[in-house]
C-alpha cells in the first residue's frame, strides 16, 4: 500500500471510529431521557438500542422539546443539527466508492462517488419510463476530513460533557416524577 493510501484510510478509520463515538452518545443521552436512571440501561437499550443514528437524534429532538429546559434545551438541539450535518460526510466517506488517493501539489485528495440513487417514474404518452439522477463524484482532500474529524471530536466532547452532567443531576435536565 502506498504512503497516500495508509495516511488517507488511517484518518478514514479514525473518522469512522469517532463517528461510532458520536452514536453511542447520542443513545446513552436519549436513554437517559427515557428512564432517568443510568442503572437502567437495559430498559432504554430494549427500546432504542437497535435504532439508526437518525431515529435516536429525531427521538431525542422531540424528548428536549417536551422536557424543556430553556439554554440546556438550545445546547443540546444544536448539538443534535451539527450531528446531522457531519452524518452527511460521514455516510459518503464510508459507503461511497473511491477512487485511488493521489497527491496533488502536495495536498492528497480522493475522489468519492455516491453510489446511491432514487429511482423516479415519469409518465409521458402513456407510457411509464424508469430514470434515475447519476451522482457527481466529490473531491476530499485529507484537510477536509481532518476538518471533520476534529468537528465530530469536539461534538463527542461536548456531548460527553452534557451526558455526565445530566447523569450526576438529572433534575436540571427534566422533571422527575
Amino acid at each position: 500500500m502506498e504512503e497516500n493510501e495508509t495516511l488517507f484510510y488511517s484518518h478514514l478509520g479514525k473518522l469512522s471510529t469517532q463517528f461510532s463515538t458520536l452514536e453511542y452518545l447520542i443513545r446513552e443521552v436519549t436513554g437517559l431521557y427515557i428512564v432517568k436512571d443510568i442503572y437502567e440501561d437495559m430498559v432504554f437499550l430494549s427500546i432504542i438500542g437497535k435504532n439508526s443514528l437518525e431515529k435516536n437524534t429525531s427521538l431525542l429532538k422531540e424528548l428536549a422539546y417536551i422536557n424543556t429546559f430553556g439554554e440546556k434545551q438550545r445546547t443540546l438541539l444544536e448539538i443534535i443539527g451539527k450531528v446531522n450535518d457531519v452524518k452527511n460526510v460521514r455516510n459518503l466517506l464510508i459507503h461511497g466508492l473511491w477512487e485511488k488517493p493521489i497527491n496533488q501539489n502536495g495536498e492528497i485528495s480522493i475522489v468519492c462517488n455516491d453510489k446511491s440513487f432514487k429511482l423516479t417514474k415519469k409518465f409521458s404518452d402513456g407510457m411509464q419510463q424508469l430514470t434515475y439522477p447519476i451522482n457527481n463524484p466529490k473531491i476530499f482532500k485529507l484537510s477536509t476530513i481532518k476538518k471533520h474529524i476534529t468537528q465530530i471530536e469536539e461534538l463527542n466532547n461536548r456531548l460527553k460533557s452534557l451526558y455526565e452532567k445530566i447523569k450526576d443531576d438529572p433534575s436540571e435536565y427534566f422533571e422527575l416524577i
